[in-house]
Order: structure tokens, then sequence, then C-alpha cells
């Protein structure tokens, strides 16, 4: 198998495709020249698209799987309290599903992306993430995530479809629903960070980069058998990353005097009354827990490196791109 430099005419098959990355990802992957079929449940208008109502053996060995490269976007996602999904449904999906897919691309595909999360490491006590850090989920959604890098390397070992596992970090980018979005709405609502963010440090990757990043192992060989987490570049402090926000949207930024022990007692207050996994339980851990990832990987094997700045990449997410 030879590698492909990221301009080369490609087919990709993409599941998820009705989904915020999914969708984006194969829009991308046009844009480029590449051949794109399109998976999700609800096939659109343009393009080529296949209907996935699931990702049981089923519905995945119908899908035209004879290509370069399966990306692997769809998942069951984080939803709050009461409809967050059970462990067995994020296992059923997350990792099985993942395992089906595997299964059927095996020796079809040229190789699977499968677009995972840094959850499936969970968090070290240091807060820093590297490549050789040791996998210990802390939620039934990483668990899930690990559990499918495990069961699709299982199912791909010893034949000719490599696997590329890429663990993504909190992806923001215009209308992302994840915690950058979430500061971006605090922010412009003139609500007070409090000081201690400053305190807290956490790797993001912005959708742009995010897309470039998977369209990168999706195109190269070398990638086969890796597992890579790739960042906008050097962690930045929640306080930073509020004023930038502040500054793009041409707004004040509040910031309140608050000392880190007294977050943290709140973030605690939450898990002993379980609440922390509900929005307001979730954006307090977000402001106090450390998140740093520092993985070289795509730039020692390809030369990667985050094409669009943090700065512009906040621009075009908050919708004032220069």
């Amino acid at each position: 198998m030879t590698a492909r430099s990221p301009s080369s005419a490609l087919r990709v098959v993409v599941t998820g495709a009705n989904g915020y990355l999914g969708g984006r990802f194969a829009d991308a992957a046009e844009a480029r020249g590449w051949s794109v079929v399109r998976c999700g449940r609800r096939p659109g208008t343009s393009g080529e698209w296949r209907r996935l109502p699931d990702l049981d053996p089923a519905s995945v060995r119908s899908l035209p799987l004879d290509c370069d490269a399966v990306v692997h976007f769809a998942a069951l996602a984080h939803r709050y309290p009461p409809n967050a999904p059970s462990a067995a449904e994020y296992r059923r999906v997350n990792a099985f599903g993942t395992q089906h897919l595997a299964q059927a691309a095996r020796g079809r595909a040229r190789a699977v992306v499968f677009v995972s999360s840094v959850a499936a490491v969970g968090l070290p006590p240091d807060g820093i993430i590297g490549a050789a850090t040791p996998a210990r989920p802390t939620t039934p959604y990483g668990e899930a995530k690990l559990l499918g890098e495990a069961l699709a390397r299982q199912a791909l070992e010893g034949c000719t479809t490599g696997l590329r596992v890429i663990r993504l970090p909190a992806v923001y980018g215009n209308g992302s629903p994840g915690a950058v979005g979430h500061l971006g709405r605090w922010v412009s609502r003139g609500l007070p960070v409090p000081s201690c963010c400053r305190e807290a440090r956490r790797s993001i990757v912005s959708l742009d980069n995010a897309l470039d990043a998977v369209a990168t192992i999706a195109s190269d060989a070398r990638f086969d058998g890796q597992t890579v987490l790739p960042t906008d570049g050097p962690a930045i402090d929640m306080l930073d990353l509020a004023g930038r926000i502040a500054r793009v949207l041409g707004v004040r930024l509040r910031v309140a005097p608050c000392p880190m022990a007294l977050m943290r007692a709140v973030a605690a207050a939450a898990r002993s009354v379980g609440q922390d996994k509900g929005p307001i339980g979730k954006a307090v851990a977000r402001l106090v827990e450390q998140s740093v990832i520092e993985d070289d990987s795509m730039e020692r094997i390809a030369g990667w490196r985050p094409p669009v700045s943090i700065d512009e990449s906040l621009a075009r997410a908050f919708g004032r791109s220069r």
C-alpha cells in the first residue's frame, strides 16, 4: 500500500454524514476533488448517498466499501440527562457498530479511519495526555470509544486494510455544540468568567484543523496502525481563550475574582449530588480541569501542522473571519 498525497483523487466512504463533523468533512473532501459516498440516516439531495439506518452487520455490509478510505464519524455523542444514552447503548453504537463496519471493510477498503475521542484516554492526574499515556476512560462514552478502537484493530488484524485512529479533543467551529461554543455564548451574554480559569489549560482543535487532520491521515498510508491526537497547537488557558473570543465578538470580557479552590469545591459538590453530568456540572468541570495534549505524531509522520491559526479559527467560529 503506497502513500498518497492529500491532493490525490481518493474515493472515500463517510459515515455519519448527517452529523456536524461528518457532513462538513464530506463537503471538504469533495472540495479537494475526492469522490465521496455519504452515509447517514437521512440521505440528502446532493452528492452520492447511501442510507445507513444503523451500524448493524446487515446495514454496513450493503455499503460500497471498495474504496481508498472509510472515514467513520457515525457515533452516539454526549447528551445531557435525562437524555443521556446508557452505557450499553454507547457500546452498541460506538464500539460494536465500529467493529461491524471494520469487519465489513476488511480486505475491501485500503483503510478505515476511526474518528475517536480524547475521552478514550481519560484524564490523567496531571492533566497531560501524550501518545504513551495509558488509556483509562472515565465516562461510558470514552469507554465505548476505546473499546471501538480495540475491536476495529482486532477486526482488521492481518489483512491489507489499515486502521488509522484519530482522537479528537474539543472541536469548535461555526455552530459547533461543544465546550468552546458554550464559552463563546457565555462571553457574548456579558457573563463573568472566573479569574481562576487562567490556571486551567486545555487543548482544543478547530473544525478546519480537525478536518484537515482527518483528510491527511485518510490519504497517507504511513498512518496505518497509528493513533494520533491533533490540536491547534500549544494548550491555551481558559481565561485567555475567553479573552480572545471577546475580542472577536467585540465585547468586553468580564472577569470575576474566584479562587480555583472554590471552583473545585463547586465541581465536587456537583459530583456528590449526581449533577456533574448535566450542563452546569460539565461547564464547571471544563473550567477547572486541565487537559493538555502533547503529541507530535502527525508532524513526525507527515509534517502536518494545523493550517489555521487559533485566532483565525475563532474568527471563523464566531462569524467574523478576516
